[in-house]
């Protein structure tokens, strides 16, 4: 999976296919703005009112739950172009556009979106370069974006950041599926540091990094000799019309989570 290709398109193209996440605009989104402007507290209710309309509910909680869903798997696209392409991509809030579509959700664009290769020097230059790509993410991207939101909605700040690392557990998951032994120790360890042992100002938080934490581990329901992690919190995804829930969802039991993957196939 690691590249040291010069070939940026083709890393653009990639994370724009697989993560929704955007290089440039394109009019069939509606420009709401930068994330920075959700400081405003007229621009933030009218934010969360268009995904309360995106998302056909009037409760406000779910709907910014369902956002930061969305746009934390955009973001895993900086995630794929640092440990992927050795390559680092802006993704603080102040960076971020927010562009909405014609239905639900939100596909977020870089406003500025040159990168920074990793620097020659070894693990130690690396290791800060990553560091430094991190906190961008987390302590200026993501965490930002949470503060704003549960100034506004009853949701728990636990709840918004293990919406983030659901799918930073399944990508780097699936990536270590096809990376060579050359790549596989370099996403172990990016995976490691994100999940485990970051420390808690990497994540502008002073009580630890909030991905380290346990789950509940069980046999996968739909995919042999693969296991599936549990989630702890609910990311109330079944209180939307449909009133489906997530397959990791903690409120259901194992035989209705059964059931659910069997629908998905």
């Amino acid at each position: 999976m690691i590249s040291q290709s010069p070939d940026i398109h083709k890393m653009k193209q990639e994370i724009e296919y697989t993560f929704e996440l955007l290089f440039e605009y394109d009019d069939k989104f509606e420009r709401f703005g930068p994330g920075s402007k959700l400081a405003d507290p007229e621009t933030l209710q009218a934010f969360i009112d268009a995904m309360c309309k995106g998302f056909e509910t009037k409760k406000r909680a779910v709907a910014v739950s369902m956002c930061i869903k969305y746009l934390s798997r955009a973001l895993c696209g900086v995630l794929y172009a640092m440990s992927g392409w050795n390559r680092s991509l802006n993704g603080s809030l102040a960076n971020i556009e927010l562009l909405l579509p014609q239905g639900k959700g939100i596909a977020p664009m870089l406003i500025d979106a040159s990168w920074t290769d990793c620097p020659d020097g070894g693990a130690e230059a690396r290791a800060a370069w990553r560091e430094q790509t991190c906190r961008q993410l987390f302590e200026e991207g993501l965490r930002p974006f949470f503060d704003v939101l549960a100034s506004a909605v009853k949701l728990t700040k636990q709840t918004m950041w293990e919406n983030a690392v659901v799918y930073i557990h399944y990508f780097y998951k699936e990536w270590l599926k096809t990376a060579d032994e050359t790549a596989r120790q370099q996403l172990q360890d990016d995976y490691r540091y994100i999940t485990e042992t970051a420390p808690g100002y990497v994540f502008g938080r002073k009580s630890g990094n909030p991905f380290a934490v346990s789950n509940r581990i069980i046999p996968h329901p739909g995919q042999a000799c693969e296991t599936l992690r549990i989630r702890n919190t609910c990311c109330l995804r079944l209180l939307l019309n449909d009133g489906v829930s997530c397959t990791t969802c903690p409120r259901i039991d194992d035989e209705t989570r059964l059931t659910r993957f069997a629908q998905k196939t």
